[in-house]
C-alpha cells in the first residue's frame, strides 16, 4: 500500500537525497549542503507543498 502524505522537516533527509537524484539526472552539480537549506526554506516557510 502507498501512502502520501504532506512532507514536513522530519522528511528532510529523504527528500534532499531525491532532490539530487533529480538535479544529476538534469546534469547539475551535485550540491547535499545547498538542496537541504533550499528544502529546509521551503517547508519552514511554507512557501511549497511536498508530496
Amino acid at each position: 500500500m502507498i501512502t502520501i502524505c504532506e512532507a514536513t522537516t522530519s522528511h528532510l533527509n529523504d527528500l534532499t537525497l531525491l532532490f539530487d537524484v533529480y538535479r544529476i539526472f538534469y546534469e547539475k552539480e551535485s550540491v547535499l549542503n545547498g538542496a537541504i537549506e533550499f528544502l529546509k526554506q521551503l517547508l519552514t516557510k511554507n512557501q511549497r507543498v511536498v508530496l
